[in-house]
């Protein structure tokens, strides 16, 4: 009897973590959805707001570096919960893979741009450049949405 118990707590938490991992992605996901329309927004208008712009991805990044964190570390648990490494399929390894990756674009692509943003809108001639700069961080965007996307079809569809 005691099996069963154990077997049924073991299915409870595999739940547990599944439902954090997935609202930890969803937000993840989400949480700037919506950002490089915003810089490009915010750049476009005369007089913007650019502390401002750059509070909210401060805010931005936070939200992004600590639901990706935690989608990250929940999916490492899940992993061991269904028996490790040598018990998941191979499309579980590349989205881990690919999971590392959009780390690697945040960290190495995206602020680099936000950085370069804040130090040009200190400088005279920044509409000169701000839709570069815009362009440049949107780009890095898309591309972390894209791999993202590819790591939802990987943890979804068996391939």
């Amino acid at each position: 009897m005691g099996g069963g118990v154990s077997k049924i707590g073991s299915l409870v938490l595999l739940f547990v973590v599944k439902i954090f991992h997935l609202a930890a992605m969803a937000l993840w996901f989400g949480a700037a959805f919506s950002t490089p329309a915003d810089v490009r927004r915010t750049l476009a208008s005369p007089g913007s707001d650019i502390p401002a712009l750059l509070q909210r991805l401060r805010l931005t990044a936070k939200i992004m570096n600590g639901s990706g964190l935690a989608t990250l570390i929940t999916g490492l648990i899940l992993v061991q919960l269904l028996g490790g490494f040598a018990a998941v399929p191979l499309r579980i390894h590349l989205g881990l893979a690919l999971t590392l990756l959009i780390f690697v674009v945040g960290r190495w692509m995206i602020r680099p741009a936000v950085v370069e943003l804040s130090k040009a809108a200190r400088e005279p001639g920044f509409a000169a450049v701000a839709g570069r700069i815009s362009r440049k961080f949107s780009r890095a965007v898309a591309l972390e949405h894209g791999l993202r996307i590819v790591v939802l079809v990987l943890m979804v569809y068996p391939i």
